[in-house]
């Protein structure tokens, strides 16, 4: 073949190619080529230059696609395969060190529960999506249905439903906030209710109980069962207590650390009521022997943990030896139930209720008496007859079963 020839080959050649070139390109453009087999064989972005062929890219796979085991992973961008969970992980983040060490524990439980629900509803195909981005109002209402199935208090609904709000409103989702303004009085918010407390009998079995449980964690479960029954204090205050707050010369506990430290709590001292010193003093015998048993000379914890790595116990930790007691006894409690406990007996005891709102740490009488102390039923009941009765106001019983129409000599306009 001459070299003429060639050369008008080789420009036929390029000038066929760069024309399916463009024609490729302009196709895609008006969406006609879809075929992963036609797109994937040309780039139409190349630059080739005239009288060479454009450049071949890796085809698409063609046909049905391979299935792979496992769940199908939602496609949640930079929040990964649990948009919720990653979302309230940085919320988290940045309130560590605003509120309490216990308080942001508790969140985050709260929060790795509730993200468990939020999986759950979205396997179950009840909402379109857990990334707090995306969360529509129609996911919420399905929350919403959720909570109402669960038959949830009111006061659980709101508090649940504020967890959620805080995460959505971390990335700019004011969907909750839209609604409460919409809804406002339909949204889930704490009623009024009666104070749960623990009546003297099921605090015995409870306090008999602990003394079964084998071990050091059987010895800090009697601990727990009576002092906090006895001084009204928090779980997280007794568990973060040093040793040198329990003053057993006068039979005092100083609280170290109370809620809303640095912000609006107030250290306090209260009083170790009598029925729990036999129990606090035979606590610190085996403290001592349970130090010497592992070659620790002094520790600063009242309750210390040898594993930990700030020497004192976790919330976690607490509530576990509380299991144990649980499961022995029987009865569902929770180590704050002492607390609403300790106020109603004092309470019960007629002792005066600005002292105990004191002792409680609160800033006035209106908290201890709207969540924790209140007049029983059976004693307001006794106040007021004994109050009529020696006043002498006595209802004459025989009048009062009088009737007070005259059936033969009224008409009462029946027929």
């Amino acid at each position: 073949m001459s070299s003429s020839k060639r050369s008008s080959n080789a420009k036929k050649g390029g000038f066929v190619s760069l024309l399916l070139q463009r024609r490729f390109k302009a196709l895609a453009e008006s969406d006609r080529v879809s075929h992963p087999a036609i797109l994937g064989q040309i780039d139409l972005n190349s630059d080739s230059e005239e009288g060479q062929a454009p450049n071949i890219i890796q085809a698409a796979p063609v046909g049905r696609p391979r299935k792979t085991r496992g769940r199908r992973r939602e496609d949640t961008g930079a929040l990964g395969r649990y948009p919720f969970l990653a979302a309230a992980r940085k919320y988290l983040e940045m309130r560590r060190g605003v509120i309490g060490e216990d308080t942001w524990r508790e969140e985050e439980r709260k929060l790795v529960y509730l993200n468990g629900v939020f999986e759950g509803m979205k396997d179950r195909g009840d909402i379109s999506s857990t990334d707090p981005h995306v969360i529509s109002r129609g996911d919420i209402q399905q929350f919403l249905i959720w909570m109402g199935e669960k038959q949830l208090e009111g006061a659980t609904q709101a508090k649940y439903l504020r967890y959620v709000n805080k995460v959505l409103l971390m990335v700019r989702n004011t969907t909750i906030e839209d609604m409460k303004l919409l809804e406002r009085g339909n949204m889930p918010r704490a009623m009024k209710k009666e104070i749960t407390h623990l009546e003297p009998e099921v605090v015995a079995k409870i306090q008999k109980a602990a003394a079964a449980v084998e071990g050091w964690h059987g010895v800090v479960g009697q601990f727990l069962m009576w002092l906090y029954p006895n001084t009204g204090i928090r779980p997280g205050e007794l568990r973060r207590a040093h040793l040198e707050d329990l003053d057993v010369k006068k039979w005092r506990f100083y609280v170290r650390h109370p809620k809303g430290e640095k912000k609006y709590g107030v250290k306090r001292t209260v009083p170790i009521l009598p029925p729990a010193r036999a129990v606090v003093a035979r606590y610190l015998m085996e403290r001592d022997k349970y130090l010497d048993e592992n070659g620790v000379g002094a520790h600063a914890a009242l309750i210390p943990n040898l594993r930990g790595k700030d020497g004192f116990y976790s919330p976690k930790t607490l509530r576990m030896i509380k299991g144990k007691v649980q499961r022995l006894v029987g009865v569902n409690f929770k180590l704050k139930d002492f607390r609403p406990t300790w106020a109603q007996s004092c309470k019960d005891r007629d002792i005066d209720i600005e002292a105990v709102s004191k002792m409680m740490g609160h800033a006035s009488t209106a908290t201890t008496e709207r969540y924790y102390a209140r007049i029983q039923d059976e004693k307001a009941f006794k106040t007021f007859e004994h109050a009529f009765d020696a006043t002498g106001c006595n209802v004459d019983q025989s009048e009062s079963k009088k009737a007070f129409i005259d059936r033969r000599n009224y008409n009462a306009g029946y027929a």
